[in-house]
C-alpha cells in the first residue's frame, strides 16, 4: 500500500500539482553552505536559513525547501505521508522523513542517512538531493563549506528542415577533432565550412579559383609571389592577413604536419606587406606547388601562435574558429556533428556567394544499410558512401538524384587497381604479370558487381579528368585487355604449365603457385570484385584465392610487403597526374612502413623515378612538356606492369530530392562537386551550397 502511495505521488509530482511555481536557474547557479552557520549564498547573494545545516553519520543535511528552490527546482511536502518531493528537468525524486529509501524516477534508492525533522524544519542529505538533480557537490573540511554549482542543461534548439541539409558519408567513428593540420581524422567540413585554403580547384574543368588568396604567380623560375584577399575575417571577427598565411606555412617547418616536406625545397617567405607574401624556393617544384596551393588549410595566428607545437600537430582544436561559412554549432560524437552558417562570411559580400542551408548535419556512419534507408525515407540530403542497388532505386519512383542520369551515376574519385608484390615469384616475372592482367574479366566486376555504376580503367590507370594526358599510341601498343586464349599463350610461352593437372600453372620448378588476393573485411564491392577476380584468372589456369582480414591486417601486410596481392585505390583525383605516378612510383622503398606513401608492390626503377622528379619541375601550364614525361611513365608502366588498374571508382553521391533540389548534374549548370570527403570541399564542393535551393512546399 505505502509503495502504491509513493508511486502516486511520483506521477503527481510529474504532473505539476504539488509545490510552489520553481526558481529556474536558466542561467547555471552556485549554492554554498557551512555547517551551523545560518549565512548562505545562492550566486554570491547572501541569504539565512532558518535551520543551519547539520552533519549526521558524516553526511551534511540542509533545509530541503532552501536547497530545491536554490537549484530552480519544483519542491513539495505531503503532511499526511510525511514525503517531500522534487522535480528539475526530467528529474524527479521522493524522500520520506526517517526512511533511507528514496524514488528517483520511480526507482527506488538506499540514502546513507534519512531525511529528518530538526526544530520544526526538514533537512534532507545535500549530496544526494543536489547529484540526484544533476548538479555538482564539492566539500571543504577546513572550512566545513559545502558548495554546489548546477549548469541547467541546454534547450534543445529544433533545426527547420527547410534550412538544414543532412549529410553522411564521410564520418566513420567517433567525432574526435577539428584540427585542419592532421590528415584525414577531423570532423568533416572542418576544411572547406570552416577552415579555407587560398584557392579552389575543379578538376572537371582543370582550374583555379583564388579564395583566400586574391593572385599567385612566379616572378621568376624559383620566387611565387601570393597576394593576400583583403577584407577577410576569421569568425572572431579579427583579421586575415599575410601574418596568417606565413605563420601557416612556417608550422610545416616547426614540427611533422602533411605540408612538412614543402621546406625539403621552400628556403624562405618573406612578408612584402600585409596582404603580399614571397615564397623563395632552392628549386621548383611547379606540380607540388599548384597542389599544395588548395590543400593547406590557413590557420589564424592570434589563436595558434599560442599552441604547444605538440597540440599544433596532435590536437583536438575544440571550438575552430575558422574564416569560412560556416561555424561549430554542436556535436554529439557518437552520433552527428552540426554546422550553422556564418552570415559574416567574407564571400557574400566580396563574390556574393551565399551557402542555402542554414545548417549542416553530417551524421557518423552507422552502415551502408542504414545510410541507404535514411536518404530514401528523405532523411538524409546527400551520402557519400557507396550504395549498391541505387542505379535500380532511380528507376523505383524515389526521390534521387546522381550526378549522371544513366552508366556510371557517379564521377570518378579515384582509380582502382592491383596492388603486385614484385619481391614474390612467379610475380616477380613481367610475363607472368602480363598473364595476370589478360586474365582478370574487368567488365564482370563493373556489370555483376556495381551494376554499371563504375567504368573500367584506362590500361594506363588515369582518371577521366586526365585523359589529355594519355598517349593513346602507347595504350595501342602495350596496353593489355581481358584475353583467356592470350593469357594462356603468354603463360606457356613463359614456361607455366599445369604439371599435376588440377587446371592451375606451376612455377617453372614445379613448385605450386597459390596467390591469395586480399581486401579488407566488410568492403562488399570490393569483396566481390576479387571473388570475380579469382573465377577469372581460374579459366586461365592462375590459382588467386580470396582472403579477408581485418582493415588493420590489410594495411599490414601492404606496409609490410607480406602480401600476394591487394586491391588498393589511395591516388585520389587532383591537380595533376604528377600526384598519381609520385604514388605508384614512390621511390622510398625502406620508408614505406612509416610513410605509407604508395609502390607497395616494392617496384624499383630509378628511371621511373627520376621521370617522376622530371615531371615535378615541369609547369603545370606546360602540356606538352608534361605530357611527354607522362608518356614516357606510361611506357615503363604498360611495359613493367608494377600495378594492373582495374575499374574506376566513383564519388559516391546519392542526392534526395525531397527538401533540397538543383544538385550537382551533367545535365544542368550545376557542375560542382557533391561530395563531403576530406580534399573534396576545396575541390568546388563548397560551391555546391550555394547553388542548393530548399523545395518549396
Amino acid at each position: 500500500m505505502k509503495k502504491a502511495l509513493v508511486m502516486l505521488l511520483v506521477v503527481a509530482l510529474l504532473a505539476g500539482v504539488f509545490g510552489l511555481p520553481p526558481v529556474r536557474a536558466a542561467e547555471g547557479v552556485t549554492v554554498q553552505m557551512t555547517v551551523g552557520s545560518t549565512k548562505a549564498y545562492v550566486n554570491s547573494v547572501e541569504k539565512i536559513l532558518d535551520q543551519p545545516p547539520v552533519i549526521e553519520n558524516s553526511r551534511t543535511l540542509v533545509p530541503f525547501r532552501f536547497i530545491g528552490e536554490a537549484l530552480g527546482a519544483t519542491i513539495s511536502w505531503n503532511a499526511e505521508t510525511r514525503t517531500v518531493g522534487y522535480v528539475l528537468e526530467s528529474k524527479n525524486i521522493v524522500l520520506t522523513i526517517g526512511s533511507t529509501t528514496a524514488y528517483v524516477n520511480g526507482i527506488p534508492t538506499t540514502l546513507e542517512v534519512a531525511p529528518k525533522i530538526l526544530s520544526g524544519r526538514t533537512l534532507v542529505p545535500v549530496r544526494f538531493i543536489s547529484e540526484s538533480l544533476g548538479a555538482n557537490v564539492d566539500w571543504n573540511p577546513a572550512t566545513r563549506v559545502v558548495t554546489v554549482t548546477y549548469t541547467p542543461p541546454a534547450t534543445p534548439v529544433v533545426l527547420k528542415r527547410e534550412e538544414t541539409l543532412y549529410t553522411g558519408g564521410k564520418q566513420w567513428g567517433p567525432v574526435s577533432n577539428w584540427n585542419p593540420l592532421l590528415t584525414g581524422n577531423y570532423a568533416t567540413g572542418t576544411i572547406g565550412l570552416c577552415y579555407e585554403t587560398l584557392f579552389l580547384y575543379d578538376p572537371l574543368t582543370d582550374k583555379f579559383t583564388p579564395w583566400l588568396a586574391e593572385s599567385g604567380k612566379w616572378t621568376d623560375t624559383t620566387t611565387y609571389e601570393l597576394k593576400i584577399r583583403k577584407g577577410v575575417n576569421w569568425s572572431d571577427s579579427q583579421p586575415l592577413t599575410a601574418d596568417d598565411v606565413k605563420f601557416t606555412f612556417e608550422l610545416g617547418k616547426k614540427t611533422a604536419l602533411n605540408f612538412s616536406g614543402l621546406w625539403d625545397w621552400l628556403s624562405l617567405i618573406t612578408k612584402v606587406d600585409d596582404y603580399t607574401l614571397q615564397f623563395k624556393f632552392t628549386s621548383a617544384l611547379y606540380q607540388e606547388w599548384d597542389n599544395y596551393l588548395y590543400n593547406v588549410p590557413i590557420v589564424p595566428q592570434h589563436i595558434w601562435a599560442s599552441k604547444s607545437l605538440t597540440d599544433v600537430a596532435t590536437g583536438a582544436n575544440e571550438k575552430p574558429i575558422g574564416s569560412g561559412p560556416y561555424l561549430y554549432f554542436d556535436c554529439d560524437p557518437q552520433t552527428k556533428m552540426v554546422w550553422k552558417r556564418n552570415d559574416k562570411w567574407w564571400a557574400i559580400t566580396a563574390l556574393g556567394l551565399t551557402c542555402a542551408p542554414k545548417y549542416i548535419v553530417d551524421r557518423v556512419n552507422t552502415s551502408n544499410e542504414n545510410s541507404l534507408g535514411l536518404v530514401l525515407q528523405g532523411q538524409e540530403d546527400l551520402n557519400n558512401n557507396y550504395l549498391p542497388g541505387i542505379s535500380n532505386l532511380l528507376q523505383g519512383g524515389y526521390a534521387l538524384h546522381t550526378y549522371y542520369s544513366g552508366p556510371p551515376y557517379h564521377l570518378a574519385a579515384n582509380t582502382a587497381w592491383l596492388d603486385i608484390n614484385l619481391q614474390k615469384k612467379p610475380l616477380d616475372d613481367v610475363e607472368f604479370r602480363k598473364a595476370l592482367a589478360a586474365s582478370i574479366n574487368v567488365a564482370d566486376i563493373v556489370s555483376r558487381d556495381y551494376g554499371n555504376m563504375v567504368e573500367a580503367a584506362n590500361p594506363t590507370g588515369l582518371l577521366p579528368v586526365w585523359d589529355k594526358y594519355v598517349d593513346q599510341t602507347v595504350v595501342k601498343k602495350l596496353g593489355i585487355s581481358y584475353d583467356i586464349a592470350k593469357a594462356k599463350s603468354i603463360l606457356a610461352t613463359a614456361g607455366y604449365k599445369d604439371v599435376n593437372g588440377d587446371g592451375f600453372v606451376e612455377n617453372k620448378d614445379g613448385s605450386k603457385i597459390e596467390l591469395k588476393i586480399i581486401v579488407p573485411n566488410g568492403w562488399s564491392d570490393w569483396m566481390a570484385a576479387i571473388q570475380i577476380i579469382s573465377n577469372s584468372t581460374k579459366a586461365a589456369g592462375i590459382n588467386v584465392v580470396p582472403s579477408y582480414p581485418d582493415f588493420g591486417g590489410y594495411l599490414d601486410a601492404r606496409l609490410k610487403g607480406t602480401f600476394d596481392l591487394a586491391i588498393d585505390n589511395q591516388a585520389q583525383v587532383s591537380n595533376t597526374p604528377w600526384s598519381y605516378y609520385h604514388f605508384i612510383f614512390y621511390d622510398k622503398l625502406v620508408d614505406i612502413p612509416t610513410t605509407q606513401g604508395g609502390n607497395y608492390g616494392r617496384y624499383n626503377n630509378k628511371t621511373a623515378f627520376d621521370l617522376v622528379d622530371r615531371l615535378d619541375k615541369i609547369a603545370t601550364n606546360d602540356l606538352e612538356g608534361m605530357k611527354t614525361v607522362i608518356s614516357k611513365l606510361q611506357t615503363i608502366q604498360l611495359t613493367d606492369l608494377p600495378i594492373i588498374p582495374l575499374w574506376y571508382n566513383g564519388a559516391w553521391a546519392q542526392m534526395s530530392t525531397t527538401y533540397w533540389t538543383n544538385w550537382p548534374s551533367a545535365d544542368s549548370d550545376n557542375h560542382y562537386l557533391p561530395v563531403t570527403w576530406n580534399g573534396y570541399w576545396n575541390m568546388t564542393s563548397i560551391l555546391m551550397l550555394t547553388k542548393l535551393k530548399p523545395v518549396t512546399p
